[in-house]
């Protein structure tokens, strides 16, 4: 495995233990979380095939599922 997806597989492992810490920290640890992801995308579609880099990104967006969701009913409401 590369060091682009090894780097993927501890970012969710982090990612996924934001969800412990207490409710400030955990929103302030999901942000840090989801600016860190940024990088490790970008890398792992220039290391990779672009489907493999899609499937990274649709495993971001399937932890920030409901961050999304609430974004998207406010921007409706707007």
């Amino acid at each position: 495995m590369s060091l682009p997806l090894i780097l993927a597989c501890v970012w969710v492992l982090l990612a996924t233990a934001t969800t412990a810490l207490p409710a400030p920290l955990a929103t302030i640890g999901a942000g840090v979380a989801l600016i860190a992801a940024a990088p490790i995308l970008i890398w792992i579609f220039t290391a990779h095939a672009t489907w493999i880099g899609l499937l990274c990104c649709l495993a971001v967006a399937s932890l920030y599922r409901r961050p999304i969701a609430a974004a998207l009913a406010k921007a409706k409401r707007t």
